[in-house]
């Protein structure tokens, strides 16, 4: 195409409430939150629902402005409410109600449940009963949150009045244009961008002036989000031609438009006017159907023909023309990236870690050598790279006539406050070594002697270290919540090992790094006989607690990768 293609996501103007009408004014900041039920006996408190047993408290995290807490439930049909400052005087239950109902949590087994509670809007909730998505995005660093971090919980998703439509709203993003998505459960593992499409574009929104409340509304059967910037103007609809194309002289052509899009008007209803811009000297090619958005005309000699198009909004308001060239020549390349790896885990500052006996520290070693000489592909996933240099490869791309192809490379996107830069940049196979956490976005852009294809992107994500072994400590976790009883010795040590990663993960939220490589050495000790000796360690203080090889086997791995994360 001659013009290029603008995506871009503005919405119609529309009032939404973020706050249910159930939810209460504003209350000064708690000291204490918490989690009040008929579980909390099962973790220490002298009996069930407590407002003042610190065991259930929640934590508060400032770069979330959000309370938050894990704990291990039991399986069954639970009951629970929050409290505020240790009292009864304050408290919240289902649909963000002061002194409402109780809300229900049922688990089929023994589970690890985060809840949160958010003293603006008084929701409080799980991850079981809510989905936890969020709105990363460029704009957040206005909000005093760090862009693009799908984790961070100033963008959070809520549905106070429970009516299944997840809203946020705002009024700290300063005047500019912006791109977001929606992301679940803290990671980019699911993630949905334009039309509710998984892994689809990005949305783009503008906000048009200071303090303007930009409300965005999310819905989960549809995967739909919804941006409303308050005093948003009508602006001019965009034209979108469609790509290029290639024919044979001879052959019809089917242009189509309907990507073509509008601030309040729907593509649907754009008025479409299609015309020639020119075509081959002797040509009698004739649109059909140019006032639709699929007309078609046939190519009737060799050359190129540049068609035009303008769509025009309900209001009147006319596009930019938007134009895309059919040859009947030369075709354009195709561009294919990879990158090897895809995750990358940074590595931890120095550490000084706790004094251990030399049975222990011999043990460690023993441990980390067989990982990484064992390091190998799990599940058809590619394992996290600990050296933190991505590779690319760009010897997949082709061109149809076979010409020379020439590269490019791009880092069109980083994290906030990377110096990360693309190593050999012009060549096939460049590198980047990204030195902060976050998405760092790269594209290759292959031409041949008649100019460039069509750019494809990849996406690389760095995360902590810390991060990375905690969310394989938690599926080590879920996995020895699946072992049977003829897999583990006793029923107590496979809670005591579960215990162990309960431990090694609030370490890691704490901070202790050493504290949680403590736990982790400990729980890799009772699983490692089949891995370091052939079979499992029977007898001795020692003795494995899973007692099956095959069921080891997955965990033990996933316990190493974990300690190799955090020792590398």
């Amino acid at each position: 195409m001659i013009n290029p293609k603008l995506l871009r996501h503005t919405v119609m103007l529309a009032a939404l409430m973020m706050i249910s009408a159930a939810a209460v004014g504003n209350t000064p900041n708690p000291t204490t939150v918490t989690i009040v039920g008929n579980f909390q006996s099962e973790f220490g408190c002298t009996d069930d629902w407590r407002p003042d047993c610190s065991a259930t408290h929640l934590t508060y995290r400032a770069v979330d402005d959000v309370w938050q807490g894990v704990f291990i439930i039991p399986a069954g049909s639970w009951e629970y409410k929050l409290a505020v400052n240790n009292s009864w005087d304050e408290n919240y239950g289902l649909n963000a109600t002061r002194d409402g109902a109780s809300i229900f949590l049922s688990l089929a087994e023994d589970a690890y449940v985060t809840f949160y509670y958010d003293h603006k809007t008084h929701w409080v909730t799980d991850d079981y009963n809510s989905i936890i998505a969020t709105v990363p995005g460029n704009y957040l660093s206005g909000m005093g949150a760090p862009d693009w971090q799908p984790g961070c919980l100033r963008s959070w998703l809520q549905d106070p009045d429970g009516d299944g439509i997840y809203t946020f709203g705002t009024d700290l993003i300063e005047p500019g244009s912006y791109e977001a998505r929606v992301a679940y459960y803290g990671n980019w593992g699911i993630n949905y961008g334009v039309g509710g499409d998984e892994y689809g574009p990005n949305y783009e929104f503008s906000v048009f002036s200071e303090g303007t409340e930009v409300q965005f509304s999310y819905d989960p059967v549809t995967h739909i989000l919804t941006i409303s910037p308050g005093g948003a103007e009508n602006l001019p609809p965009t034209a979108v031609a469609g790509d290029d194309q290639s024919v044979r002289p001879g052959q019809t052509v089917n242009l189509d438009g309907s990507g073509s899009l509008d601030d309040s008007t729907p593509s649907e209803s754009l008025l479409y006017a299609w015309s020639f811009v020119s075509v081959p000297a002797g040509s009698a090619a004739t649109l059909l159907d140019c006032d639709t958005s699929t007309p078609s005309f046939l190519a009737d000699l060799a050359g190129a023909y540049v068609v035009s198009l303008t769509v025009t909004d309900e209001a009147g308001v006319a596009s930019t023309p938007d134009e895309v060239v059919i040859g009947t020549a030369n075709q354009a390349p195709t561009a294919v990236a990879t990158a090897n790896p895809v995750l990358v885990v940074l590595g931890n500052q120095a550490l000084e870690l706790r004094p251990m006996r030399m049975k222990q520290g011999a043990l460690l070693k023993q441990h980390l050598r067989f990982f990484r000489g064992h390091l190998r592909v799990r599940e058809g996933r590619c394992l996290a790279n600990f050296d933190n240099t991505v590779h690319f490869d760009g010897s997949g791309s082709t061109d149809p006539e076979d010409d020379a192809l020439t590269y490019v490379w791009t880092l069109t996107s980083a994290p906030a406050g990377s110096g990360a830069a693309l190593v050999g940049a012009g060549t096939v196979a460049p590198t980047l070594t990204p030195d902060v956490e976050g998405v760092y976005e790269v594209s290759l852009e292959v031409s041949d002697e008649l100019g460039p294809g069509t750019p494809v992107s990849i996406t690389i994500t760095a995360i902590t270290a810390s991060d990375y072994a905690e969310s394989k400590a938690v599926d080590a976790s879920n996995e020895i919540t699946g072992l049977t009883s003829g897999e583990v010795s006793t029923k107590g040590n496979k809670t005591a090992l579960k215990n162990f990663l309960n431990q090694a993960v609030a370490a890691l939220q704490a901070g202790d790094v050493a504290g949680a490589i403590d736990k982790l050495q400990k729980a890799i000790e009772r699983t490692d006989g089949c891995a370091l000796r052939g079979t499992p360690d029977a007898s001795g203080p020692g003795r494995d607690w899973v007692t099956d090889c095959a069921a080891q086997a997955g965990i033990y791995q996933l316990l190493l990768e974990a300690l190799n994360a955090l020792t590398a």
